[in-house]
């Protein structure tokens, strides 16, 4: 796998090969590959040649009120930020792409149906964490309500807004996210 520093805030191209996914900055030039499939633009934010194999997908839901939906994370697990706020999603499986992954967690953790395309590319980013992870942010408008959630995994979840938000324990990356959502919407 060839790597090359990534500078905050650069954008970079995904291309899908039958076999891979390959990153390319603007000028061409290839960063990394690893298996995938589709062509989507995410946001860098932070350095991410220095990811390790794990990778995960998690999205940002906005309801039409533009809240948007966070699960509390279980405190009594080994996990990374117990108790704190994050995204529902979680990590790749072998030979499917971050999308797939989004919507495949999506439904495991909510129990919504969801079809890949309907996502947006956000920003791809390093986790806070020691597993040192690549994580795809995806981004979706849904009219999704409380009562169209059957919680599988974490201690709850809610809709939020951005002003509830900021009084909230929200794992780092997320929250870099969410900042980067809301600078782009306003």
């Amino acid at each position: 796998m060839l790597h090359r520093r990534i500078a905050p805030d650069q954008t970079v191209s995904v291309l899908v090969h039958k076999d891979r996914l390959s990153y390319h900055d603007y000028s061409g030039l290839l960063m990394s590959t690893i298996p995938m499939t589709n062509e989507i633009t995410f946001k860098v934010i932070g350095d991410i040649s220095t990811a390790s194999a794990c990778s995960a997908a998690l999205v940002v839901l906005v309801d039409p009120y533009g809240k948007i939906l966070l699960q509390l994370r279980d405190s009594d697990k080994d996990i990374p930020y117990p108790g704190y706020w994050s995204l529902f999603g979680g990590g790749l499986e072998a030979e499917e792409t971050p999308a797939q992954a989004a919507v495949r967690e999506l439904n495991e953790e909510i129990g919504i149906t969801l079809d890949d395309r309907e996502l947006t590319p956000l920003i791809v980013t390093l986790s806070d964490d020691s597993k040192n992870a690549r994580i795809y942010i995806f981004s979706l408008t849904t009219a999704l309500t409380p009562g169209d959630i059957v919680l599988q995994e974490g201690s709850g979840f809610a809709f939020f807004t951005r002003e509830q938000i900021a009084h909230l324990p929200v794992v780092p990356y997320v929250m870099r996210a969410l900042n980067l959502l809301w600078r782009d919407t306003h």
